[in-house]
């Protein structure tokens, strides 16, 4: 028994393409590609930043602790270089910046990137004792006695680590170079 069709197969799947096309879309997925996603996210948050008042700088805090948390990926090239300026390339990595309202517009810039707040001594103290690594002739070098710190920063009249650790909490005249002296503070 044969079984006769009205059009040939061909022609049917092309009328049956047409009408796909001719369908309204119903239903779309809300799936935007992630570049696009992350601008204007940053464009969200550039809003938010224009709308919200600065924040001033507190008179009883010297230091900020700033931590890098979140990938750069497809960010603005703005953003790459401020967080490039500020904290290493690793994720998870700390250093300690000195508060001005400039560092504190930037760190407002890169707030979804990077975690900051202000330390105490005891944090400061336990952070150093415990991941604290120094910077000497671009090798990385773990505080194991006083001698790195007298050799290095003994001309700056920081001669163990308890000043050292003083001259970061309460900045002074040499707060830069001791600031330099340390190596990111791998968390």
């Amino acid at each position: 028994m044969l079984i006769r069709l009205s059009k040939p197969p061909k022609q049917a799947l092309l009328e049956k393409k047409e009408q796909r096309k001719e369908q309204e879309v119903r239903f779309q997925t809300g799936m935007v590609p992630a570049q696009t996603w992350r601008q204007q996210h940053y464009k969200a948050h550039l809003r938010r930043l224009e709308v919200e008042p600065g924040l001033e700088v507190p008179e009883e805090h010297f230091l900020a602790f700033v931590v890098h948390i979140q990938r750069i990926n497809g960010v603005n090239l703005r953003v790459q270089r401020t967080i490039a300026r500020l904290c290493p390339k690793k994720n998870f990595s700390g250093v300690f910046v000195k508060v001005t309202p400039q560092t504190i517009q930037t760190l407002r810039l890169v707030e979804p990137y990077v975690i900051w707040g202000f330390p105490n001594l005891k944090s400061i103290w336990e952070l150093i004792l415990r991941c604290g690594q120094v910077k000497v002739k671009n090798k990385i070098i773990p505080l194991t006695d006083n001698t790195v710190i007298e050799e290095h920063l003994g001309k700056f009249g920081t001669v163990c680590l308890e000043d050292l650790i003083h001259e970061i909490a309460f900045p002074g005249k040499n707060s830069q170079v001791t600031l330099g002296f340390w190596s990111p503070f791998h968390l």
